[in-house]
């Protein structure tokens, strides 16, 4: 399923939906983003059990509900489509070691087993071999804790993992990178999970301190790490990259100024074409503190180049504790979380990035000869050539055949006397390639790199020069 076009490097409204921190969001097989729980000012340490389905740009309540009410909670796709819900960010109450089935094709909730203890704020990973690794979080106290277990989807039971993390972690981040492994970074160190023998092992620690915030696997296989808070209430305005090397680097800053580098509570979310967008961020660690500066600078980083680029007329998306979602259109959904005054918003936004361009190349075949242009503007030539337009735009190509050249016969010409001659015309005879068609001019979808060749052929005819009129004497 597809979703609302909106303008490049733009946002557009989604519908309403109830606002709220520590909402949930996960797209469905088919493109539909659920989302569930959260909690407001309103409700403080209540949260909600209503859920939401987005299509197409719109937001649909669901008439079921979630077993129980659910706020800093995890849904994690599993491989046959449906969805896992675990745990509550109010991890000292009972619900906190529950867990529910979401089912897209009935649309409903289902109790499953219960986790092995209460966590809340924790991280839930789908591992290659179907199984969800749940790490650390909260425990009832309001204690982080360093236990991990297993979901089986197959018999709907959690089980202890043999092993525990080196660190007790919350407000963690847990990214599955290559080889069955799982980076999970929090406060000052990282560790990796790895699924042949299920142990967790030590990685390189990163160069900040981090809680809170924001990290995505690259397409490359790095893991960049954004934003966050560290263990004296202070903001990480710089990003890092960890690489299978066990390596950190530290690159650009997530903020565009001084006053925007702060971020607690970001998103980090991976674009189609290999770069992320980083939204948002409050300059206090509390989503319910009641004067927080939320950002309004939305920054897109290239890990080509290692910096990160502000997009311009971003400020309409203030949020922090918010979920972002990639969708199959290439489009960013972002719902809930906190924006200015503590304020909660209710509305969905999605994030239409710049498509990359991608290059359309030209050929010519035959004995003619002609030229070829394109609208829009990239194309106007008489030889092979190649250029590129925005994704996904339609290109219209145009031939003309050259005009027709006139070649004198061998000899002397005689003056006043007819002369034979050939002419050589060229003629367009359609397209082959990506985009194949007869006449002079054809449409070609730039959703992928293309190949189109244009095939001029020529036809030869002769002409007698007319005598000269005869001169009339007076």
């Amino acid at each position: 399923m597809g979703f609302t076009p909106c303008m490049a490097d733009s946002w557009a409204g989604s519908g309403m939906v109830v606002g709220g921190v520590g909402m949930a969001a996960v797209a469905l097989l088919d493109g539909t983003v659920l989302l569930c729980g959260g909690c407001s000012r309103s409700d403080l340490g209540q949260g909600t059990a209503l859920a939401w389905l987005v299509r197409g740009g719109s937001v649909v309540g669901l008439s079921a509900h979630m077993t129980c009410i659910r706020w800093g909670h995890t849904a994690t796709r599993l491989k046959d489509g449906r969805v896992l819900i675990t745990g509550l960010a109010r991890a000292n109450d009972s619900d906190a070691q529950t867990a529910e089935i979401y089912d897209p094709a009935a649309q409903t909730f289902t109790a499953t087993g219960l986790m092995t203890q209460c966590r809340g704020d924790h991280t839930a990973t789908l591992l290659r071999d179907g199984r969800v690794l749940i790490t650390g979080g909260q425990d009832q106290n309001n204690n982080p804790i360093a236990t991990a277990e297993f979901f089986n989807p197959g018999t709907g039971t959690f089980t202890a993992a043999p092993h525990t993390m080196l660190h007790a972690r919350a407000h963690h981040t847990a990214t599955a990178v290559a080889g069955g492994c799982v980076l999970i970074v929090g406060d000052t160190s990282a560790e990796l999970f790895t699924d042949a023998d299920d142990s967790f092992v030590s990685t390189a620690s990163p160069g900040i301190r981090r809680m809170r915030h924001a990290a995505v696997a690259l397409a490359d296989g790095r893991v960049l790490v954004a934003g966050g808070y560290d263990t004296g209430w202070v903001g990480q305005p710089y990003e890092e990259v960890w690489s299978v090397n066990n390596r950190w680097q530290q690159v650009d800053m997530i903020g565009a100024s001084n006053d925007d580098r702060t971020r607690f509570g970001p998103t980090a979310t991976l674009l189609a074409d290999g770069r992320v967008l980083l939204v948002g961020g409050s300059t206090y660690q509390s989503p319910f503190h009641s004067g927080p500066t939320i950002s309004g600078v939305t920054r897109v980083f290239d890990p080509q180049t290692g910096h990160c680029t502000t997009l311009p007329g971003s400020a309409v998306m203030r949020r922090a504790f918010h979920s972002a979602v990639a969708l199959p259109s290439g489009q960013v959904l972002v719902a809930g979380g906190v924006t200015l005054d503590a304020s909660m918003p209710d509305q969905a936004l999605s994030y239409c990035p710049n498509p990359v361009p991608v290059r359309l190349q030209l050929q010519f075949a035959g004995t003619g000869r002609g030229t070829v242009r394109s609208n829009p503007p990239g194309l106007d030539t008489a030889v092979a050539d190649s250029a590129a337009f925005p994704a996904n735009s339609t290109v219209s190509l145009v031939a003309t055949p050259a005009p027709p050249r006139v070649m004198a016969p061998g000899g002397m010409a005689i003056p006043g006397r007819p002369q034979p001659a050939s002419v050589i015309a060229s003629r367009c005879d359609g397209w082959t390639g990506d985009a194949t068609g007869a006449g002079a001019s054809i449409q070609v979808r730039m959703d992928v790199g293309k190949t189109v060749t244009v095939n001029f052929s020529t036809a030869t005819g002769v002409v007698t020069q007319p005598k000269p009129r005869s001169l009339v004497r007076s």
